[in-house]
């Protein structure tokens, strides 16, 4: 493709007096090349391979790990505690749908990129293609992943949600965790650790015990990134 950098010229009105689009100049490999490195990009995620952890269940997934030592500022030399771990791949492999890369900055334990960024890859994957309608191929799925997707179906027959992939349901229910907890009757020490440990801003009020909060307890932790708790002394 043709790169460009400036995509659209606009007057003050907005109307658009230049657009640029991609351009085809040639075909770079040939479909056989591609299709033969995109199989060899699959054992990368199989047992064997070096980010089985990416893997997604009924799905053939193709990727490359990546771990790179950073450059140290003070020694100017790479550094032997600080790397960037990366995982890239692409969905399914026979007939990709979408293509995700990982990118972890400076690691904490394990600085490999199969270890460190191949579940984040599948975690995301799978809600990708569940969200997407990819479905997944039977031949792929342990007998307990294809009896969990009769069950599903048997479900969703009977109006209730359809969830098709195994590993999404998994993350499904850990999302489903994630309400807003009540925080009636706790110290404002104890608001504060449980509240910072869900990644929110918490606003304190008054003193003692906690007696109400907005949001109220039980609302998706995803819609708000702040929490203010109102607090009375206990009564003697």
């Amino acid at each position: 493709m043709r790169p460009y950098v400036v995509k659209k010229i606009a007057d003050p009105s907005g109307r658009t007096i230049k657009e640029n689009r991609p351009k085809i100049l040639r075909q770079v490999i040939s479909v056989h090349t591609a299709r033969t490195v995109a199989s060899i990009l699959t054992g990368v995620v199989e047992s064997e391979g070096t980010a089985p952890k990416a893997a997604i269940a009924g799905y053939r997934v193709a990727g490359k790990t990546g771990t790179a030592q950073k450059v140290d500022p003070e020694t100017k030399a790479y550094s032997r505690q600080k790397y960037v771990a990366t995982f890239v791949g692409f969905a399914p492999a026979e007939d990709p749908r979408l293509v995700i890369l990982v990118v972890i900055d400076e690691p904490e334990g394990m600085a490999y990129g199969g270890l460190v960024a191949g579940p984040v890859f599948r975690k995301v994957g799978s809600w990708a293609l569940n969200h997407l309608r990819v479905p997944p191929r039977r031949g792929l799925l342990t007998d307990a992943h294809a009896d969990e997707m009769d069950e599903e179906a048997e479900a969703s027959k009977a109006g209730k949600i359809l969830v098709t992939v195994p590993e999404v349901k998994h993350i499904a229910q850990e999302l489903r965790q994630g309400a807003i907890p009540d925080f009636t009757n706790m110290g404002m020490r104890a608001v504060l650790k449980k509240g910072r440990a869900l990644g929110l801003k918490v606003c304190l009020k008054g003193s003692g015990l906690a007696v109400s909060q907005q949001p109220e307890p039980g609302l998706p932790i995803q819609e708000t990134d702040s929490v203010t708790v109102h607090f009375k002394p206990p009564n003697r």
